[in-house]
């Protein structure tokens, strides 16, 4: 799979989240045993498994992990943990962290002595804990959130999912114009995950991708309004015609702003327009 091939094997492959890189890395780098958590959060797909993976692997840890949703009862946790801890041991690492996936997805009752479990590990764990919840802010993960240094993960940028999917396309000699790579990171919402697993579904057997090819997954045109956008911009003859393009699209404007930029080369051929058009830009 193409999600695991092309997982990122240190902090700077991962997509975007610099800021949430930053926190956690700083967290880390300060913890010492009796210390809070480091609660990631935010939508699915937008990095927050990989990034502790990759800082694991970066740092030279040994990485503990477990998924709360598939061990749900304090019993199974305390020893799913401890059985990890103890083998890991073995391995000579530099360090150990103990990440604890999905922690929103323990019921309230029935999983109540799993979530009592976690934060037993969080106030005895001699190594860090990171957990990660889909939506942080259920009330049953109340007193686990006082355990934990929140850090958000915000929804992947569009223009930088088109660029992780570009280095795919390019990594497995797929041609696919940015037309239809745009259309399966805006479909996918920040879930850089999905769109990856679109891309390959799409990109089976072929060497080059259209946006027919993801009609057939059900995609539909999705680049109208930014083309449309992009040509009133271009053709504008004031600020102000300009201004009122840019206001018709929906999305924001540092992601206009990219589009502009790129499409800069398509829109002008003589070096002086081209040279004008980036000057107004900035």
């Amino acid at each position: 799979m193409w999600t695991v091939k092309y997982k990122p094997r240190s902090l700077s492959e991962v997509a975007d989240q610099r800021e949430a890189k930053n926190k956690l890395l700083s967290w880390l780098k300060a913890w010492r045993p009796g210390g809070k958590a480091a609660l990631l959060y935010g939508p699915p797909g937008n990095g927050k498994t990989c990034t502790v993976e990759a800082l694991a692997a970066e740092m030279g840890f040994d990485l503990i992990e477990m998924n709360a949703s598939d061990v749900r009862t304090r019993e199974r946790i305390e020893r799913t943990v401890g059985r990890a801890i103890k083998m890991a041991s073995l391995t000579g690492a530099r360090g150990k962290i103990i990440l604890i996936d999905e922690v929103d997805g323990l019921g309230a009752s029935e999983d109540r002595g799993g979530l009592g479990a976690i934060r037993k590990i969080i106030k005895e764990s001699s190594f860090p804990v990171v957990l990660t919840a889909n939506d942080p802010w259920d009330r049953k993960l109340y007193e686990v959130r006082r355990l934990c240094e929140m850090i958000n993960f915000r929804p992947v940028p569009v223009r930088d999912m088109v660029k992780r999917l570009d280095y795919i396309c390019r990594m497995e000699g797929v041609k696919a114009d940015f037309k239809v790579l745009h259309a399966i990171a805006t479909r996918n919402k920040g879930d850089m995950r999905g769109a990856i697993l679109d891309l390959e579904t799409v990109a089976q057997g072929k060497i080059r991708v259209t946006l027919e090819d993801l009609e057939a997954l059900g995609y539909r045109e999705v680049e109208t309004d930014i083309f449309r956008v992009l040509s009133g911009i271009f053709k504008s003859t004031s600020a102000l015609s300009a201004r009122l393009s840019i206001n018709e699209a929906d999305m924001e404007p540092d992601e206009i702003f990219w589009w502009i930029e790129e499409n800069i080369p398509n829109e002008y051929e003589r070096p002086e327009d081209i040279a004008r058009a980036y000057e107004a830009l900035a």
